[in-house]
């Protein structure tokens, strides 16, 4: 290449040492999904036609060419600008993470794909963006406590007001109330504490079918519990439950899980969890483990991550058993079981 370009004219190297100097002045990133452009905002950004609510996250430009060419895709993209290589010196700071960040804070955008990102790397970046999105807003409404439980109650007598227990504790009445203090006063006027079996009555009504007990409609689910200390309890999940609160609890405990523990999804990792569904109410409803549940709905990019091993609570009953039929002697015959199964 260098001995053809020696033989060009004067005025020909000149003139591409120039178109060089010119592109590199007026291309750089798109202010919105940083792939490379001429103008403030790439084309596709500016295509009104392309669906808002997806963005795909690629490692470069290049990816993004490629993926156009197979007209297959109408949404939009984020460049992160390079992978996180600690050898290297790359660190989340380097690349795009942050206008990430920024663009899915809107709630504008209701799925992410994560392109041409394997493994472990995978997780950990899907873990950063859903993961950090929960963990800030938890820091922000921990710095006003008062403010936040006020928030949290009236939501819930809102919701319930209209239930049979909801109106014989006057939720509409305490919903009245004109500041924090008044509100968490006569919450505890109109509602006592009471434990579990006062609350059985209604939950085994809400297993025969009858709704708006406890709260609106029916439960999506029962959780249940071993019944080692007495009867087993049914603990009524809702959809609004579920969704509002262990689904992203669960998002935000992955992702402290993470921040604290650098390496854990580099390897194996083994999670011991109960069934989804380890039976029915009378009216059908299932009940069963929310481990199970939880293992069951996390997030799609922790499923695919192809070298973590579920095993159900009689996967492990069934190793202990067998365990315990195997003597001392036979070390080597026991690791080559507990490998097998992990």
């Amino acid at each position: 290449m260098i001995v053809k370009r020696c033989r060009w004219r004067i005025d020909e190297a000149k003139a591409f040492a120039e178109s060089i100097l010119e592109a590199r002045e007026k291309i750089g990133y798109c202010e919105v999904c940083k792939n490379i452009t001429d103008a403030p905002r790439c084309a596709i950004c500016s295509d009104e036609t392309r669906d808002r609510s997806t963005i795909c996250v690629v490692e470069d430009p290049r990816d993004v060419i490629a993926i156009e060419r197979t007209k297959e895709y109408d949404g939009l993209y984020h460049v992160l600008g390079g992978l996180i290589s600690p050898m290297d010196g790359v660190g989340p700071e380097s690349l795009f993470i942050k206008e990430l960040l920024e663009r899915l804070s809107d709630g504008e955008v209701k799925e992410v794909i994560m392109a041409k990102l394997k493994g472990s790397l995978k997780i950990k970046l899907a873990l950063g963006l859903v993961g950090k999105i929960q963990y800030g807003k938890v820091k922000k409404a921990s710095k006003n406590c008062k403010k936040s439980a006020e928030k949290t109650l009236r939501g819930i007598l809102e919701y319930a007001k209209d239930t049979e227990w909801g109106k014989q504790h006057n939720y509409a009445e305490i919903l009245k109330a004109k500041d924090a203090d008044e509100l968490f006063a006569l919450w505890q006027k109109n509602v006592p504490a009471t434990d579990y079996e006062d609350f059985r009555p209604m939950i085994e009504r809400h297993k025969q079918g009858e709704e708006n007990i406890l709260f609106p409609g029916k439960p999506m689910m029962y959780a249940t519990t071993s019944g080692t200390t007495k009867e087993p309890k049914w603990i009524p999940i809702t959809n609004e439950y579920y969704s509002n609160c262990y689904s992203k609890m669960t998002k935000l405990w992955l992702y402290s899980f993470y921040m604290h523990r650098k390496h854990v999804y580099e390897g194996k990792c083994t999670s011991i969890v109960g069934k989804a569904i380890e039976g029915y109410a009378p009216d059908g409803t299932v009940c069963g483990s929310v481990s199970g549940v939880t293992r069951r709905d996390c997030p799609e990019f922790i499923k695919i991550f192809k070298q973590r091993q579920i095993l159900s609570s009689k996967s492990i009953a069934t190793c202990t058993e067998k365990v315990k039929s195997l003597t001392v002697t036979k070390e080597k015959s026991l690791l080559t079981f507990v490998n097998n199964k992990l």
